[in-house]
């Protein structure tokens, strides 16, 4: 460049030079002939400058991001859109950037700006997302005949990648419906109810799956009805509910009625009788089963939890020990 510049200096000296020596016939038509390739050569230069400058803000992007200097690589990027206002490739690569530094809303911003200008990028954009999405869904599938349980966060993280999948390529949502399908069964798998209906609302999107979803949703129900039944807990039982509905849950393994086991006041006086002991004397001779539900009621008393928790009023909890104790 800078070569093709002097030697156009080295014209325009000649043509002065010409200009001013007597001139002859001859020398008239030498004198026209160096006017035009002056004007040939300006217009050249006006129509490549743009062009090398653009030429060179890409190479400098490329090889910022070669050596990791993603910042001077944006810096390149923004000066070409500086030139060109509609380049959809500066804004691609803009966006890959911004995802490599796990700026997600910058990187959107960029893409949505590449296709406007060039539909054609949609595929490449959806691409990259769906990538993403399935890497944050990775550790849900066996590795070594084991699954290993993912952060809930992660799959919403997921979640949101593959959201923006669908809104790039809308024709890839069975593809994502299905990965969510199956790390939702992986979560139920791991007692992970409330991830997997994550992925399952993801999954219903493609309502070919809605059945499937259910036969999987029933078969964790039943599951858990089972274990509840065994340890009589309450807790799973309302989680059974969820899945299988009331009447089925109640038909199997009813809800405990408050039946009085015993009752006795104890007009005690707090800890100051040797902590438990106004305990041991209102409970004393009587049973207490795993599933049983305890009332105590006064106006103020104290109730061991691992230490002793003071209450008011009213208090009521269910037994989970698992052996008979007689306090």
């Amino acid at each position: 460049m800078r070569s093709f510049i002097i030697n156009i200096i080295r014209i325009r000296h000649a043509f002065y030079k010409l200009r001013s020596s007597e001139l002859n016939k001859e020398r008239k038509g030498e004198l026209a002939m160096f006017r035009n390739i002056i004007c040939t050569l300006a217009a050249i230069v006006l129509i490549a400058t743009p062009l090398l400058a653009e030429e060179s803000n890409f190479t400098k992007a490329e090889n910022f991001l070669k050596i990791g200097r993603y910042y001077d690589a944006i810096s390149a990027l923004e000066a070409q859109i500086q030139l060109k206002s509609d380049d959809a490739k500066a804004y691609f690569m803009l966006g890959n950037i911004h995802l490599r530094l796990n700026n997600f809303a910058g990187a959107d911003k960029e893409f949505l700006a590449a296709v406007t200008f060039r539909s054609a990028y949609r595929d490449e954009v959806a691409k990259k997302y769906f990538v993403l999405g399935l890497a944050s869904l990775q550790m849900y599938r066996p590795i070594g005949g084991l699954i290993r349980p993912k952060n809930s966060k992660e799959v919403d993280k997921a979640i949101n990648f593959f959201a923006q999948t669908v809104k790039y390529q809308p024709s890839m949502v069975k593809s994502i419906a299905d990965s969510c399908f199956r790390a939702g069964k992986d979560c139920l798998n791991l007692s992970q109810p409330d991830t997997a209906e994550k992925l399952f609302a993801f999954a219903r999107r493609d309502t070919s799956l809605v059945k499937q979803i259910k036969v999987e949703e029933t078969k964790y129900g039943e599951r858990i009805l089972a274990e509840a039944k065994k340890e009589l807990s309450e807790e799973k039982r309302q989680i059974a509910i969820k899945y299988l509905g009331q009447e089925k849950v109640n038909a199997e393994f009813p809800p405990k009625d408050w039946v009085m086991v015993f009752e006795k006041t104890y007009p005690g006086k707090g800890i100051g009788e040797g902590d438990e002991g106004a305990i041991v004397t209102a409970y004393f001779g009587k049973q207490i089963l795993r599933g049983d539900r305890i009332r105590v009621s006064g106006k103020e008393f104290e109730v061991w939890e691992g230490r002793w928790i003071r209450q008011h009023d009213k208090y009521e909890v269910v037994s989970r020990y698992s052996g008979p104790v007689d306090t």
